[in-house]
């Protein structure tokens, strides 16, 4: 039987390793072009991100308060659309509340996108290359920004926690809580959990792809742009991160399968 199964694992993974090289072969042809362009390329290149940068570090304060501004006014018009799909609810009609949550992820997801550009823009309004040019108005107007953006998302994050507890009474939690997400984790069913580790598995394996391509990019950037390993750097250090935190949550998971991970 076994060894039935590792001339089976050979002849698979002969066929599989074939595929692999020509990916390889076609990788580092590609990285080869993209190599030669990218130095052939590099004055324009600098110029370009020097142009970027610029009028990134000028826009940045204003940015944030109109992405979130925005963000904040999609809230009150999308909870307000929910609410009254809400009281059309009559208790049985389940596409209802599948839309309602579906409006709802996608109000998080603006939410948290939102929130990450505005850390974006609050390092690049504060980059190095203009802080000894920063007014008194813009450093106040970058930090209000800031607060504003946390604000904003708490506040959506609370309205979106609330309806749905609305939607299951038996849900548990508060955002301003800080074990939120143990009590939430509790009192979701077999189906939510198997729900969210899908997703969370379908987003670790499309996140080690993007650090890939992060690391491509990073790399090509320290030796034709010179931007430096710090950005490289970076990508590694979360990559390994990932990496391992999933690595020992699997293995905690197999010592104790019921065991709640935060």
């Amino acid at each position: 039987m076994n060894d039935q199964k590792r001339i089976e694992n050979r002849k698979e993974d002969k066929r599989a390793f074939k595929t692999y090289m020509i990916v390889l072969a076609l990788a580092t042809l590609g990285g080869g072009i993209t190599g030669y362009f990218a130095k052939s390329m590099g004055t324009v290149g600098l110029s370009f991100a020097g142009m970027l940068l610029g009028w990134l570090e000028w826009v940045s304060p204003f940015a944030i308060l109109v992405f979130t501004t925005l963000v904040l006014v999609s809230d009150v018009a999308v909870e307000g659309r929910c609410r009254k799909m809400l009281l059309t609810w009559d208790g049985e009609d389940e596409e209802i509340i599948e839309n309602i949550q579906q409006k709802l992820n996608y109000l998080m997801l603006f939410a948290t996108v939102n929130m990450i550009l505005t850390y974006f823009f609050f390092s690049v309004g504060f980059s190095r290359e203009i802080s000894h040019q920063i007014t008194l108005g813009r450093a106040v107007t970058l930090l209000g920004g800031i607060i504003y953006g946390m604000l904003v998302v708490v506040l959506i994050q609370k309205n979106v926690v609330n309806l749905l507890k609305e939607i299951n009474p038996e849900k548990r939690g508060s955002v301003y809580d800080i074990n939120f997400r143990k009590k939430w984790m509790e009192t979701c069913d077999e189906a939510e959990k198997l729900h969210m580790f899908k997703a969370a598995y379908v987003s670790y394996i499309r996140t080690n792809v993007a650090y890939v391509t992060l690391w491509v990019i990073t790399t090509i950037g320290m030796f034709f742009f010179d931007i430096g390993i710090i950005p490289m750097t970076c990508v590694v250090i979360l990559w390994l991160i990932s990496i391992v935190s999933y690595s020992m949550a699997v293995i905690e998971l197999e010592k104790n399968p019921s065991k709640m991970i935060n």
